[in-house]
């Protein structure tokens, strides 16, 4: 039996380390994804600097689209639209071609900043074997890994809650027979369409560090990533000068995105990962 982990980059150093510090105990290979574009089609290179990874590397001139024609949700609904939604699926997607799956191997699909605590490792591989395809819940961070969301289900309301159903963890006789893409199971999770069908264990099991680095890294991410500030909220968007906005709001410990709260837990007593809790001085400059 082998545990895969597949993931896109984008230029998340720290945090593919931390995943593979992390993981190295109970997973045997981690599949990583990095095209020299960005979702939005411009140029970034290549950043990824790992050794104990497959660096799987997408030629974004070849494999990205930067504009195609479609369907849309307003006036004249139907015209030009980006490819970067398009090119995250292509992205994600490839993490999980693998050439050789056995039926009892284990395929775990996440994001970069989604991290399955390892203490739960011999749990959650017990709860494959049973269900053949499961999800966790996520502790939500923002900015800080002390920071946490307490209402992102009631900002995006159809959303489930805990941040479940956005990492799985499947049997590799079920991921053979799937008949949904990485990318379309993702979807599905976030838009609460699989909670009655799809395992979700019982106790938080990881962490979802989002927007680590500091308001430089983060206004990088919004440059590059599938969403357009609207899907921020009306304050982003209303903002005169969003680099000046987003550093405002993290030195306020506050979210970027409209109605999103935070709470700022003591960092001696919030919950970590085990990797962190063993080594906290190397990652005491993550919370506040």
């Amino acid at each position: 039996m082998k545990i895969i982990e597949c993931s896109p980059y984008f230029n998340e150093s720290m945090l593919l380390d931390l995943k593979v510090k992390e993981g190295s105990t109970w997973i045997d290979e981690f599949n990583i994804t990095e095209s020299d574009l960005t979702f939005k089609y411009d140029y970034k290179g290549y950043n990824l600097d790992c050794s104990q990874v497959n660096h799987i590397k997408i030629e974004g001139n070849r494999d990205f689209i930067k504009t195609y024609y479609g369907f849309k949700r307003a006036a004249p609904f139907f015209g030009k639209k980006s490819g970067a939604w398009k090119n995250e699926a292509f992205q994600r997607n490839r993490a999980c071609q693998i050439n050789q799956i056995d039926d009892d191997d284990i395929i775990i699909l996440s994001d970069i900043d989604e991290i399955i605590d390892s203490r739960y490792a011999t749990d959650l591989i017990e709860l494959v074997k049973k269900h053949k395809i499961i999800t966790i819940k996520l502790r939500f961070t923002m900015f800080f890994m002390n920071l946490f969301s307490t209402n992102w289900h009631e900002v995006f309301t159809y959303t489930p809650r805990d941040y479940a159903y956005r990492v799985f963890l499947i049997e590799g006789g079920y991921f053979k027979k799937m008949r949904f893409t990485s990318n379309k199971l993702r979807r599905l999770g976030e838009g609460g369409k699989l909670s009655s069908t799809v395992f979700c264990f019982d106790q938080f099991a990881g962490f979802h560090y989002s927007w680590l680095g500091g308001y430089k890294s983060a206004l990088n991410k919004i440059n590059a990533y599938a969403h357009d500030l609207k899907d921020h909220g009306n304050e982003i968007v209303d903002s005169s000068d969003v680099e000046e906005y987003i550093k405002q709001k993290i030195l306020n410990s506050e979210s970027i995105f409209d109605n999103h709260k935070l709470e700022i837990t003591p960092a001696d007593a919030c919950p970590k990962l085990e990797s962190i809790e063993r080594n906290y001085q190397e990652y005491a400059s993550y919370f506040i």
